[in-house]
């Protein structure tokens, strides 16, 4: 069970605070059941709702420091999530993203960071669909780390992208 304050991940909404586990006063809610309140990072004026028995949604704590250092030395190891069908691609970056897993957040950065360096090549851009999953899992991942190390979101981008086009230009 997650305790008021902690910082947890959550679906689709990407980090989210435990502002309180209580019980609610609504309407058409059983008054006897236990909810966690909680409030996405990038969405600071939203509040979800989330009974804690819930099991129609993925929660999971963020990940520890010693968690996060040991997750930055395996993302050379990181497949690529690529499918050239466009819309199989967007179905499973959108599983993806759902399953709270960094794994394959990294896996889905990795993977549309490459390809837009490609496009960008030949002097295109990738689709609007994949500029916003890439857009998401980078804000999930980069926040997590942030808030697991202790280094600025930033801080955790550079270290991420390096570590990304190092391993690119030695297979180059």
């Amino acid at each position: 069970m997650f305790v008021s304050g902690e910082y947890v991940v959550h679906g689709y909404n990407g980090l989210c605070l435990v502002e309180n586990v209580t019980h609610l006063n609504m309407s058409g809610i059983n008054k006897d059941a236990l909810y966690y309140i909680l409030r996405p990072l990038n969405s600071e004026e939203s509040k979800i709702y989330l009974p804690v028995d819930s099991d129609k949604m993925v929660s999971r704590r963020i990940m520890t420091k010693e968690e996060a250092a040991q997750f930055l030395e395996q993302i050379d190891n990181v497949e690529l999530f690529w499918n050239p069908n466009h819309k199989f691609r967007e179905e499973m970056y959108k599983t993806a993203m759902k399953t709270c897993d960094c794994r394959m957040w990294i896996r889905i950065i990795k993977t549309l960071y490459l390809h837009q360096k490609e496009r960008e090549a030949i002097g295109k851009r990738i689709s609007a669909s994949d500029e916003r999953f890439l857009k998401h899992a980078e804000e999930y991942l980069f926040q997590e780390l942030s808030l697991a190390t202790g280094e600025t979101y930033d801080e955790m981008r550079k270290q991420v992208m390096d570590k990304i086009m190092k391993k690119e230009a030695a297979a180059n």
